[in-house]
Parts: C-alpha cells; structure tokens; sequence
C-alpha cells in the first residue's frame, strides 16, 4: 500500500504546492521538475509514485578540506501529484537526489527508509523511470541545492526522465462508458419505476471520420490507439434507448500522450443527439471480361475423288476431284 505522509529519514509529502515561508529547514523534490509531458494519473503507462534518495556533502570548510558525502534514507513511495520534502538537513550543506517513479502506487519498501520497493504479494517492483536532480553534467547548468536555515529548499533542475520499462502500452484514449453513464439504468435492469429512458447500449466514434465502436450498456469498448501523441482528439458518444433510437449524447476529448493509454475527459449524457449515419456503400467492382471465341479448326479435307487417295488439304487424288478445304 500507499505509505502515509510520515516517513522515516524525515522525508513527507507537503501536497501539491510549495511549502510556506514559515517551513522548518527542509530539502524538496517537485515532480513538476521532471514528469515532463507525462501526466499522474490512474492510467495505464503513466506515473503514478516516486521516491526520492537525497545525497549530502558537507560545506567546505575554511582548510578547504574534501568535504565529507553521505546519503539519506529513501523517502516512501509519494504520489507524483504530491511534492515531497526531507528534514533532518544542516544549513549549508549541498543536496543532491535520485528519483525512481512507478507506474503503480501499490508499493511497500523493503524496511524502513529502502529504495527496494515491493508490492502487495512482496515481489520486489522495477521502477519504471529514473531521474537525478541537482547533478551537474554537459552544460545543463544544475547544481546541488543548498540547504538555508528555516527555508524549504528545492533541488533541481532534473534530467529529462530516463524510460526503463522493457514493455510500454500503445499510445491510446479511452472512454469510460461506466463512469458515463452514472446513475442511469441500463434497459436489462428489473425497474419498478422510472421516467428517464433507459440505455440499451452505446456506439463511440473517433471525430470527424473516424472508426465507430459499439458496447451493451453495462459493457465497455477498446481503446482507440496508433493515435498521434501532443495530437488533441475529439470522440462522440450515443446512448441508445431499448428501441435502438437515440436516448443521449455526450462529447469527450484528450490530447495523446506517448505511450500512455489516457482516459477522455466526457461532458454529461445529455437528453437526444443525433446518430452518426450509414457508411456510404462499397462502390461495385466492374464486370469481368468476357473469353474471346477460340478460332475455328480449318475443314477436314475432303475426300479424294473415284479411284485416287484424298489429299492433304483437299490435293486432287489421281482420277479423282480435289477434296473441299473447311
């Protein structure tokens, strides 16, 4: 499961904003430094965890000594629309992190403050993506944050995020008829009253002419994918009523994202709407050519005349009258 906010190594989740001016001395990690394009959300291919192991190195000191490094204890599996801070951090001090995210947000760690995480049947997890935050490295001008007293300090900027998964979804949308449809009933349930039409089935289409796919009321379809990512897509969703006309109507769009099969987000089912129509037909393929006529065999010669042998091709027989060509 899900670890709460507290956490061993003095690393918690602050929400979804940054910590206030009046934070004790912290170090944090916002997942907006480094999720990029990829949304948290509950989808297939997308994050929905991290956790985060910070790396000190002690302030230089006036004989200019090597400063000493150590690391921190691994934060809890955090979901990645939540920003995370460590205490138990020295002013003065330089901070470095790693960051592994997740595709799933069912993780327990190893022990206490480990960066092996496990699920719910105690396999160890792979991560899914790997980041470094604060490391500084061809040019990209990052450097280790600084911890200041009183003050939430955040490390970054992190490298764009490293994909480790050796098998990813297809780049897809999906529409969640269930959710849809609510609290409407389905044409099979046993009603004892109702005055709203009842919904027998649903037909989806990709807009504006795109493939249609159909589902009972209680069934649900198969995502659109091959789609383009950074592409925004438009979908059209009928309810149809037990008579198979037209009950409701809704609309739904997303933008693709790569690799990730993303949920549309649908307006209300709305009373009415119309169909989508008939395909035109399939044009009708043309005749097939007729055999020529195979050539007529010449005549059989005919037979020599009264006392010769009929000749090849009618040859006059001695005596006898040549014989007809065919």
């Amino acid at each position: 499961m899900l670890l709460g906010a507290a956490a061993v190594g003095g690393c918690f989740d602050t929400g979804s904003s940054s910590a206030g001016t009046s934070a004790p001395t912290l170090v944090g990690v916002n997942p907006a430094d480094f999720l990029g394009n990829l949304p948290c959300v509950d989808a297939d291919g997308a994050p929905r965890t991290y956790v985060v192991t910070l790396h000190g190195e002690t302030a230089p000191d006036e004989e200019a000594t090597t400063p000493e490094q150590f690391d921190h204890p691994s934060s809890p599996p955090t979901s990645c629309n939540r920003i995370l801070t460590c205490g138990y951090v020295t002013p003065g001090y330089r901070y470095t992190a790693e960051v592994d995210v997740y595709e799933t947000d069912q993780l327990t760690p190893l022990a206490s403050g480990s960066r092996v995480m496990l699920d719910a049947q105690g396999n160890r997890v792979e991560k899914s993506w790997s980041t470094q935050c604060g490391v500084a490295h061809d040019g990209n001008g990052a450097r280790p944050a600084i911890s200041v007293s009183f003050s939430t300090v955040y490390v970054k900027p992190c490298d764009a995020l490293t994909d480790l998964r050796t098998t990813k979804p297809a780049t897809g949308i999906d529409i969640d008829l269930v959710a849809l449809r609510g609290s409407k009933a389905c044409t099979s349930a046993e009603l004892t009253e109702t005055t709203d039409p009842t919904i027998s089935g649903y037909q989806v289409k990709l807009l504006p002419n795109g493939a249609v796919k159909s589902a009972t009321c209680d069934g649900d379809i198969t995502p659109y994918t091959d789609l383009t990512p950074g592409t925004l897509y438009d979908f059209g969703v009928v309810a149809q009523g037990s008579d198979g006309s037209v009950a409701y109507s809704a609309t739904c769009t997303a933008t693709a994202v790569e690799n990730v099969v993303l949920k549309a987000a649908c307006s209300p089912l709305y009373p009415g709407g119309s169909g989508f129509g008939g395909s035109g037909g399939t044009a009708g393929t043309g005749g097939t050519a007729g055999t020529g006529g195979t050539a007529g065999t010449g005549g059989t010669a005919g037979t020599g005349g009264t006392g010769g042998t009929a000749g090849t091709g009618g040859t006059a027989g001695t005596g006898g009258t040549g014989g007809t060509g065919g």
